[in-house]
């Protein structure tokens, strides 16, 4: 893939992949980080895409590694909880859509730190033998 298709490609995902950096680290720089290290790394790997292949779905999968990597070099930082720069990413959503999320980030900040990260890469589509092997325990626990 040419710069050029992968330029036009990230114009098209900016919104999606900020939603998803923002669900990740639940803070709006932080989510900002996450996608200018996703840009780079994406626009550095430019070779390892394969042709006819999700381009969405390869720069998710980066997404969600650039995140999982952070967090084991920082395990304090991973917090799935909302507050009010939230709005800057749910714009779309309808005041119900907010109240939802809202009360699901509530429920989901009072869960311990590996309970959250669990839920994290569960949600982000990780199968249950990835999350097993990411997290080090055995698969069903």
């Amino acid at each position: 893939m040419n710069l050029l298709n992968i330029n036009s490609n990230l114009v098209d995902l900016h919104k999606p992949l900020m939603h998803f950096a923002y669900f990740l680290t639940s803070n709006k720089e932080d989510a900002e980080d996450l996608f200018q290290d996703t840009i780079v790394k994406t626009i550095e790997n430019k070779e390892k895409f394969r042709e006819n292949t999700n381009f969405k779905a390869w720069i998710f999968t980066i997404m969600k590694n650039i995140f999982i990597n952070d967090y084991r070099k920082h395990k304090n930082r991973i917090t799935i909880e909302i507050n009010e720069e939230a709005t800057d990413f749910i714009s779309e959503g309808t005041f119900d859509e907010l109240y939802d999320y809202k009360l699901m980030n509530t429920m989901i900040s009072k869960l311990d730190k590996q309970s959250r990260l669990l839920f994290g890469m569960y949600i982000s589509q990780y199968k249950y033998e990835e999350i097993a092997e990411e997290m080090n325990i055995p698969i069903g626990t």
